[in-house]
């Protein structure tokens, strides 16, 4: 069959161009475009197509499959369409989602067919020349058809397990972002000499395969049940292929190739759980990748059978002569991976929305339904975060007009702008909240704010926070039946959950107020408040990962947030940190003071004992390390030990100011992302932690893909991680290449402090040299490769002073344009000459609060009290800028 629609033999039916020489077809194609052009709207793929003429045609599939494959094609993917729609309204049922949670729902044979049969006709094409869509579907809107039926496998699965986020890939983080990491560097699946590396025993790529010794357990075991666990238990479906695609290089190299043919068939199952992990990040492979291997391997599997080894189930083999002596290059080019020669975007996740006229009911945002012959709305949002996403309910009203109230209340709550936002936890993790503030001042300040706001400001804004954090649990709470929780242990619960938001929010008060001037308040506290508009979830931000979503993150909006922040606190911070560096440190082994004029700032953060990741003699490592540094006035260093217990303007403030920031792995270095562009962040590393378990290359801006290296790329700040080993480590490819074999202690590397640290005094000396004298090129040495390597970055005393001797000349010019401005403004509201330090400020207390555009909640007293001063501060109520930003500081610090 593919070699007569490769040739165009026996009288094609449907031509390159989109014409059909038939009337029969003609109806068919006519009758599916109309139908899908019906339900383009049809957002959640709920209404069923009618195309009784394409199920005739996959009845009689023989008489089209060569004259016209593409009509086979829609066919084939309208009957697994039909199948989807029945199997999803099956397993809705309280009485089958049991059984749907304990069997694999039948509808893979039809799928399996349609893919050999796509990649069949994509195979045959290509020998021809390049492959487009249009070659290959020739018209029919077969492309379309194939994103909706995705949808339907996802919404299948949500069916099934409606909590599992199988894109999170939080659990265990660190070995999938070290297993992409080592696909990116040394597997290397998609050059076209992948055959020939593998052949090689010396190539990284076959040491990777051979150290993957789990492969031979999943061989033994039942492919469907290993498929069932996936289902059931994984979160990081991305990572579940990257695992069995080595597990199927391994076993061709191992001359099985009915278990690499198995394992490719469970592949393209795993694409089934969710329509949007490939599309939405930059992985080593893409959706069309694992389907067209799964049909190479499905068709030539027969090359690969050395011997005629192959056996079926019941012991029989599959070929009885014809069959290779031998496993050769010839014989695995057509079976190992190889790209996919078409390949297509498929649907992307939406994690923000935005309405219009909408209102929130009992913590549930409600919006009017569409009307007859408009888009259909999802019947879910959903958020996203790096901690996962989640689905929320959207209700559907028909009249929203008895939600707004009075017609005083309706006018004000029209001036508002809602913003639910997003918090994946409650705590002070830096590395975290910069993941929720980054994207939500982006929001409102960056590029696309005029699309959020209108003709609207901050002070219009009312932030409406959802504590959204990942959470998987397979047996959910029975809240219609009631729980065992007492009313009184409830509003216990609630009172204590009331005075962690309190804090919380006095706590984050500088972050909050880049997004509005009024208390937040909780999403499920709100019982009816309309909107003139409101504002769903904040973009995506993923340091791990390069996101190719249009809303993602990326480093516009990270200087967004910079310069709103800027905007909103320069002053301060710029205080804030004179004042730290010019402060003489007790003792001195905590830093020096520099000397006047520009200076490199070199920070060292110090963990807490008992947290684990200390540096160990931190005095005699400061005395040898950082002392060369100052020696010639040309830098100046501090060690920051108590940076938890610092209010949260203060940290940002210190970490803005500072051009070289060295510290262990740790939350701590997220500050990174406020640093001046072209900063430079060193991450150490304990000893001992195998390289599968934490990505730490040991080069400059490598580790594009981890937690910090991740940051450095959004934020233009160079990164390196460093082993604290002061010798090159030896380790064996089983721990080189694979996490599978780890034990629980070494799981517990985050709990070792930092013992020998003859890299970073070397480094500092090598640094310090490179500023003295000019670069001596020892390149037998691993000092000398290092030296080249950092001249070669510019990473030198010399290239660091300029640079901050420029980042002094425009901070001073913007401090004495922002000095103008604010006394221009303060004599203008009466006030006295601000004083020279925000530590003799006495704070002013309001004694009124009021929501933008509505009566205030019940007061939170400290956190009402901070808002009340700033909106004072810009109103002119009698309260100058730094009487606000002390007020601010203070409730830090009681914090």
């Amino acid at each position: 069959m593919l070699e007569h629609v490769a040739l165009g033999a026996h009288g094609q039916l449907c031509s390159a161009d989109g014409s059909i020489a038939s009337d029969e077809l003609r109806a068919a194609h006519a009758e599916v475009t109309a139908e899908l052009e019906a339900a383009r709207g049809d957002v959640e793929a709920q209404r069923v197509l009618e195309v009784p003429r394409l199920l005739e045609i996959y009845r009689d599939y023989t008489q089209y499959l060569v004259s016209c494959p593409q009509a086979v094609m829609q066919a084939t993917i309208a009957k697994l369409e039909g199948l989807l729609q029945q199997l999803r309204s099956m397993c809705s049922t309280m009485e089958l989602i049991r059984p749907c949670q304990a069997t694999t729902p039948f509808m893979f044979d039809v799928f399996i067919y349609y893919l050999l049969l796509k990649y069949g006709v994509v195979d045959a094409y290509a020998n021809l020349g390049n492959v487009t869509s249009q070659e290959v579907f020739r018209g029919w809107p077969i492309e379309e058809h194939e994103q909706r039926t995705w949808f339907l496998f996802g919404a299948l699965w949500r069916v099934i397990w409606p909590a599992r986020d199988y894109c999170a890939c939080v659990e265990a983080y660190d070995y999938y972002t070290t297993m992409h990491a080592l696909f990116d560097g040394s597997l290397h699946i998609g050059r076209g000499d992948l055959h020939e590396r593998l052949l090689r025993p010396s190539s990284e790529a076959r040491r990777m395969v051979e150290a993957a010794s789990y492969c031979e357990e999943w061989l033994e075991k039942d492919f469907q049940r290993i498929f069932s666990t996936y289902a059931k238990f994984s979160a990081c479906l991305p990572g579940a292929l990257m695992e069995n695609i080595v597990c199927l290089q391994r076993w061709l190299l191992g001359g099985k190739v009915i278990g690499s043919l198995n394992t490719a068939e469970m592949m393209v199952k795993l694409l089934t759980l969710s329509d949007t992990c490939l599309e939405d990040t930059r992985w080593p492979f893409s959706k069309a990748d694992v389907e067209y291997n799964f049909a190479r391997l499905a068709v030539n599997w027969r090359a690969g059978n050395v011997n005629c080894q192959a056996m079926d189930r019941f012991g029989q083999r599959l070929q009885d002569d014809g069959c290779p002596s031998a496993l050769d290059a010839t014989a695995l080019r057509p079976l190992l991976w190889s790209p996919s020669p078409l390949q297509q975007n498929g649907r992307q996740v939406q994690c923000t929305a935005q309405f219009d006229n909408a209102c929130i009911v009992n913590g549930i945002v409600t919006v009017r339904k569409p009307p007859d012959g408009e888009a259909r709305l999802p019947d879910e949002l959903q958020t996203c975060s790096e901690t996962g996403r989640n689905r929320h309910r959207l209700a559907l009203s028909e009249d929203l007009g008895h939600l707004w109230g009075t017609q005083e209340e309706a006018v004000l709550q029209r001036q508002t702008v809602g913003f639910v936002l997003n918090l994946p936890e409650t705590g002070d993790n830096v590395w975290h909240n910069l993941h929720w503030i980054v994207p939500a001042a982006a929001r409102l300040h960056g590029p696309r704010a005029q699309e959020s706001l209108g003709d609207k400001t901050t002070r219009d804004v009312l932030l409406i926070l959802l504590f959204d954090a990942y959470l998987f649990r397979e047996n959910k709470p029975d809240l219609e039946n009631g729980s065992d929780v007492s009313e009184a242990d409830a509003d216990r619960e609630k009172a204590e959950q009331q005075q962690r938001f309190e804090l919380w929010v006095v706590r984050h008060a500088p972050f909050l107020r880049l997004l509005t001037t009024a208390p937040p308040v909780m999403l499920h506290t709100v019982q009816r408040r309309c909107f003139g508009r409101l504002l769903w979830g904040h973009a995506e931000m993923r340091a791990d990962r390069e996101l190719r979503h249009g809303t993602a993150v990326g480093p516009e909006e990270v200087q967004a947030f910079k310069d709103a922040l800027n905007h909103h606190h320069a002053r301060e911070m710029d205080e804030l940190a004179h004042s730290f560096w010019q402060r003489s440190p007790l003792p001195a082994a905590m830093g020096m003071v520099p000397d006047k004029g520009s200076h490199i700032s070199v920070i060292v953060i110090q963990r807490a004992f008992d947290h684990g990741r200390s540096f160990l003699d931190l005095p005699n490592l400061t005395a040898r390390a950082l002392e060369p540094l100052t020696s010639s006035g040309a830098g100046a260093w501090r060690v920051l030990d108590d940076l938890e217990q610092r209010p949260l303007l203060q940290q940002a403030a210190l970490f803005r100011s500072t051009d070289v920031l060295v510290g262990a792995v740790g939350a701590a270095l997220a500050w990174m992302l406020l640093m001046p562009a072209g900063g430079q962040v060193l991450e150490w590393l304990p000893q001992g932690v195998q390289p599968s378990l934490y990505r730490c290359s040991e080069a400059w801006n490598e580790d594009t893909l981890g937690m910090f290296g991740g940051l450095g790329r959004l934020a233009n700040v160079d990164h390196v991680c460093l082993r604290s080993e002061g010798t090159p480590v030896q380790i064996p490819d089983s721990k080189r290449f694979s996490a599978t074999r780890t034990t629980a202690k070494d799981a517990f590397w985050r709990q070792t402090n930092l013992e020998t640290l003859l890299n970073l005094r070397r480094l500092f000396t090598d640094v310090d040299q490179l500023a003295v004298s000019d670069f001596v090129d020892d390149s037998a040495s691993a000092t000398g490769q290092k030296l080249k390597h950092k001249k070669q970055l510019g990473f030198g005393l010399g290239a660091l002073q300029h640079k901050a001797e420029e980042a002094s000349r425009a901070k001073k010019e913007k401090v004495k344009e922002s000095n103008n401005q604010d006394s221009a403004q303060d004599k203008s509201l009466g006030c006295e000459e601000p004083p020279e330090s925000i530590e003799g400020l006495q704070p002013s207390v309001s004694s009124t609060s009021t929501l933008p555009g509505s009566p205030a909640p019940e007061p939170v007293a400290r956190s009402v009290q901070v808002f009340d001063e700033l909106q004072a501060s810009r109103e002119g109520t009698g309260l100058c800028l730094k009487d606000a930003a002390a007020s601010t500081a203070r409730a830090d610090e009681e914090v």
